[in-house]
């Protein structure tokens, strides 16, 4: 999943570059519903075969982190270099994985 979401960050730095942003402006903006999508769409080929896919609903999971970033995140943030080792990531996380666990 860490490559998707290195993925999403390569997306979002193109982007910020074409748009031509100062860096002030970047860090207001977030995920496009079509990043969106595609972030979800390499999360869950990523999480096939993965101890996620056993316990959890992948389809939930990756529209719960997917939503989540969206939502609580900037461009700013999610471009840092160590996002996924944050504390808020992490617990974005932790709430998607007890959030979409298999009945």
């Amino acid at each position: 999943m860490k490559l998707a979401i290195l993925f999403i960050f390569s997306a979002l730095s193109l982007t910020a570059c074409k748009q031509n942003q100062s860096k002030e402006a970047a860090g207001k903006n977030t995920i496009s519903p079509k990043m969106a999508e595609t972030l979800k769409q390499a999360m869950k080929k990523d999480l096939v075969g993965s101890d996620i896919q056993k316990t959890n609903d992948i389809e939930k999971y990756c529209d719960c982190i997917v939503s989540n970033l969206q939502s609580n995140f900037t461009t700013q943030e999610i471009m840092e270099a160590e996002f996924t080792d944050t504390k808020k990531y992490k617990a974005v996380k932790d709430t998607c994985l007890k959030s979409t666990k298999l009945p």
